[in-house]
């Protein structure tokens, strides 16, 4: 013959930790955060000496006398003197 159940005993004392798991998925990305504040103004550069580039179309030599200087000889090429925007970068043609 069986008797009838007891009551429920007293919780038990908390176990051991158990071992630390191993790295999740890697999750998604945040959004862009807010464009910082513009910084200070940079140091001023070296001042150079400016200086400018004449083309003397279909002559092969340099007015003497006045400051000037043969600095190439042979052919250049660039863009109509009627197109708008900046100076023509000369290139050296074969």
């Amino acid at each position: 013959m069986t008797g009838s159940k007891g009551d429920s005993g007293d919780t038990g004392q908390p176990g051991p930790q158990g071992p630390q798991g191993g790295t999740g998925d890697k999750g998604d990305r945040g959004d862009t955060g807010l464009t910082g504040h513009q910084g200070q103004l940079g140091a001023p550069g070296p001042l150079a000496m400016g200086g400018a580039v004449y083309v003397r179309w279909g002559r092969t030599v340099c007015p003497s006398g006045q400051g000037t200087e043969l600095v190439y000889s042979g052919r250049a090429g660039g863009s109509h003197r009627g197109n708008s925007g900046g100076g023509a970068n000369h290139l050296c043609m074969p």
